[in-house]
């Protein structure tokens, strides 16, 4: 109440302040997390740091990896992800579904899930402290948090942008400000297996398409969420 300016870092927490918060809209400007995004991108990463990975991860080289990055937890939509991916089995027997930070107060369920799946078709990892090349080992990414509010922020679509990696992904928290569907990623809609199916057959079965959105992805979040580009903004408000 007493504040003159409220920071939100995303348009979705400053709708969220101001829709549901009751805050006086002309106090709240938006500004963005800032990040070394050179540190995810290719030519940063070196293949030892990336071989190293595929062998604690992907001794086999199975392809194509569908690579997931969310804590077990309802809201981020894994329970959606996993029946997709069972069916593009049936396409890709040889596919793996790579799950990090695979833990959570929804893991029971999700386990139980992926207890269905054949049992060298997924990947727990509980930590990897080398993020950047695990986004390397991923032909591709998919985040679907259920709502359009279940993310703050979402670092992980910044992350995946900068790192050039195909993604599917649903609109949550930053991913409606920086994520054009069919130009830097793919979008579709929350809580919904099917459609997070057909993109990643339309996505593996287009080499072209997978080059366009590698092309954009990086561009798309450079200047934007660089650390230099939050600073500034901070810096101009406090003056």
């Amino acid at each position: 109440f007493f504040s003159t300016r409220i920071v939100a870092v995303t348009q979705v927490v400053a709708d969220v302040l101001v829709n549901l918060e009751g805050v006086d809209r002309s106090k709240v400007v938006v500004i963005h997390h800032g990040f070394h995004l050179e540190n995810f991108y290719k030519r940063n990463i070196s293949s030892e740091r990336i071989d190293a990975l595929k062998v604690k991860y992907n001794p086999s080289s199975r392809q194509p990896v569908i690579g997931v990055i969310s804590r077990f937890v309802e809201w981020k939509g894994i329970q959606y992800i996993i029946p997709a991916f069972q069916e593009l089995l049936q396409t890709y027997p040889n596919a793996l579904l790579l799950l990090a930070n695979a833990q959570g107060n929804y893991s029971g369920a999700l386990n139980s899930m992926l207890a269905e799946l054949p049992a060298e078709s997924y990947q727990l990892i509980s930590f990897e402290n080398d993020i950047f090349a695990l986004y390397r080992l991923m032909d591709v990414f998919v985040h679907v948090p259920v709502t359009r509010d279940a993310e703050a922020f979402g670092q992980i679509y910044i992350e995946a942008l900068a790192a050039s990696v195909c993604m599917i992904c649903t609109e949550s928290g930053v991913s409606a400000e920086v994520v054009s569907d069919n130009f830097n990623a793919l979008v579709v809609p929350h809580m919904n297996s099917s459609a997070i199916l057909q993109q990643l057959l339309k996505l593996l079965g287009n080499t072209e398409l997978q080059q366009q959105l590698k092309r954009n992805a990086p561009a798309s979040v450079s200047d934007l969420f660089s650390v230099e580009t939050m600073i500034s903004r901070l810096e101009d408000l406090y003056g």
